[in-house]
């Protein structure tokens, strides 16, 4: 599936803390920049388990992953651990597609007024 429309967004990372379902986190205006940037050279893999066929729209909360098709690698995400706990995020590219930090959730602006149905 290839993304036709994309709305400025935050992007949020899955996380997978004990092996069992996957918590979604708002990432902040610097996945938003990320996103965007990245957002002409990956392609999108798929959507959430309950919107997996091939006609369906990236909307707000599809959660996706992202695909640099040239290279075989996907937008992943984790923390980075320095030692006063800073709580940043390192965004690197990864070949392993089963990672569970490589899952992204497509959320409005905080600014934006979305309308049901409403496409941009």
């Amino acid at each position: 599936m290839e993304v036709h429309r994309w709305n400025g967004a935050i992007a949020a990372k899955a996380i997978d803390g004990d092996g069992g379902d996957e918590v979604l986190i708002c990432r902040g205006m610097l996945l938003l920049l990320l996103s965007v940037l990245v957002a002409s050279a990956f392609c999108v893999l798929g959507t959430c388990a309950a919107s997996r066929e091939a006609d369906e729209f990236v909307t707000c909360t599809s959660v996706v992953k992202l695909k640099n098709n040239q290279d075989g690698v996907r937008l992943h995400s984790h923390d980075v651990k320095y030692g006063s706990g800073s709580g940043q995020q390192s965004v690197t590219a990864v070949q392993d597609g089963d990672d569970v930090n490589s899952y992204w959730q497509i959320l409005a602006d905080k600014i934006a007024r979305i309308s049901e149905g409403r496409v941009y």
